[in-house]
């Protein structure tokens, strides 16, 4: 036998075969170190034989990888340990506390944003203001959360859909789970859920122990989580797409269909609204490729436009920061900020999200958990009325890690801060967040101390409760010295 391209070569010698009789012949194995495909071509010949033109048997094959790849346009990586990927995400289940339900124990929590039935049927949700979903060059403001574990990124009639294929319409969508479920009322499974949250720059969806849609016996249900990177209107690569499986929120029958190939037509991938990305991870109807949903260890698996950076983590850091703002700071009042990390390099996603208390003092604790231990990021500081403010360098992150804007107006990027009572400041006055201090946010400071407003709104700049000529001269100031954001 050979085996091509590869140069594989393996010959046996088979005795005392008789007439009209067939024997099993074993070959050495072939380790294949690459994927695609191969031809396999093996030669018969007897030592009387005098026509070796009808001795050769040849047969195509293809190798895949399940783990990792990169194909249609897109990548993929799963969590099992070994692969040799270029790198590989997490499994970490996230927190659906705070989620909103859309629905509860076969009961539709949000009617008025569901198109179709519990079986096959879709909820249709905005995304915050700032926070997009990126795929194939498209930015998407809304997300589609189907019955049947399609998530999609517009309204189109194949979320409806309970017939999976490589082939679909169904677009642009990440398969999850794309396969005939049903939510509707059932006395074997009464308890069920599909929900989602926001959390910072992360999108989670959760479908909780979804039953299939002619469940065999009472434990025929699955459970997996949707995680989405989201990012700014203004950035250009894909967001990644994670889903991981619960092993053990997914009843015993599921998991020995999946076991026994005996599971009904699915589909894992990904597909752009063009499709020109069709990523498919798995398939079952019945065609590969085969990547795995459960294993020794739970599973997730995450597509991205960069092998390099399917990466999702569960490590945890803390961030203590020290930090002033220009009009709170002689105030000595606390206030609420928000820290962003971004890359370290051009575009600088945002890679993780915190938002916590500033106090009276200038510290604040953050925790983040999406920051890979080791790597670095700029340290971005936003409040609802100042400007945002990037540390001078990237910040190598441990488990533990402390930042202090206050020691020095060099700590910020281009030394864009101000000095207060002896502190590095942030600039007080960018009460619109359009990133420059000008007339329109002193225009809107001047209206609200006209009709005598207050209260906790963006232009009370000193965070004293009135909006009045104090905040004014914040903004006057600022604005009459061109300040505004500098960021790499």
């Amino acid at each position: 036998m050979t085996i091509q391209p590869g140069g594989y070569t393996s010959t046996q010698t088979v005795t005392g075969l008789a007439w009209l009789s067939s024997t099993v012949v074993n070959f050495a194995s072939y380790p294949a170190s690459s994927t695609g495909s191969f031809t396999a071509k093996t030669y018969t010949q007897l030592g009387t034989d005098t026509n070796p033109n009808n001795d050769t048997a040849s047969r195509v094959f293809t190798v895949v990888n399940p783990n990792y790849a990169t194909t249609g346009g897109f990548s993929y990586s799963n969590s099992v340990t070994g692969t040799g990927a270029p790198s590989q995400p997490d499994y970490c289940w996230k927190d659906t506390a705070g989620s909103t339900s859309l629905c509860v124990n076969s009961v539709n929590a949000n009617a008025g944003i569901f198109t179709g039935t519990l079986d096959d049927g879709y909820w249709a949700v905005k995304l915050p203001v700032g926070k997009k979903i990126r795929l194939g060059g498209v930015s998407y403001d809304s997300f589609f959360v189907a019955t049947n574990g399609t998530v999609g990124f517009a309204r189109q009639a194949g979320l409806t859909s309970f017939s999976p294929s490589q082939v679909s319409t169904n677009r642009p969508a990440l398969y999850a789970l794309w396969q005939d479920m049903n939510l509707t009322v059932n006395a074997s499974y009464p308890v069920n859920r599909v929900s989602y949250k926001v959390s910072g720059y992360q999108l989670i969806i959760t479908y909780n122990r979804i039953p299939e849609y002619t469940p065999v016996g009472t434990d025929d249900y699955v459970t997996y989580q949707v995680v989405i990177d989201l990012v700014e209107p203004s950035y250009s690569p894909d967001s990644r797409f994670l889903v991981q499986y619960n092993p053990t929120e997914t009843g015993a029958g599921y998991i020995n269909f999946y076991n026994t190939a005996a599971l009904n037509a699915h589909v894992i991938g990904i597909q752009s609204a063009s499709g020109a990305i069709n990523s498919y991870y798995r398939a079952a109807y019945p065609v590969s490729p085969f990547g795995p949903m459960f294993g020794a260890s739970p599973i997730a698996i995450q597509f991205g436009p960069d092998a390099n950076r399917l990466n999702a983590s569960c490590d945890a850091s803390t961030l203590t920061l020290n930090a002033s703002i220009e009009a709170i700071t002689p105030n000595s009042t606390s206030d609420t900020i928000t820290v962003l990390l971004r890359s370290s390099t051009a575009p600088y996603e945002i890679v993780d999200a915190a938002s916590g208390v500033l106090s009276s003092s200038g510290s604040a604790s953050l925790i983040f958990t999406k920051a890979n231990l080791g790597s670095s990021y700029y340290i971005v500081v936003k409040h609802r009325s100042t400007i945002e403010t990037w540390s001078a360098n990237p910040i190598a992150f441990t488990a533990n890690t402390s930042y202090d804007f206050t020691s020095g107006v060099s700590q910020a990027y281009g030394s864009n801060m101000v000095l207060i009572s002896g502190e590095a400041s942030v600039y007080s006055g960018d009460v619109n967040q359009d990133g420059i201090i000008d007339a329109s946010d002193g225009s809107l400071v001047d209206n609200d101390a006209f009709n005598f407003n207050g209260g906790y709104i963006p232009t009370d700049v000193n965070n004293d409760g009135f909006v009045d000529a104090s905040d004014a001269a914040y903004v006057d100031n600022n604005a009459f010295n061109f300040i505004g954001i500098v960021r790499p």
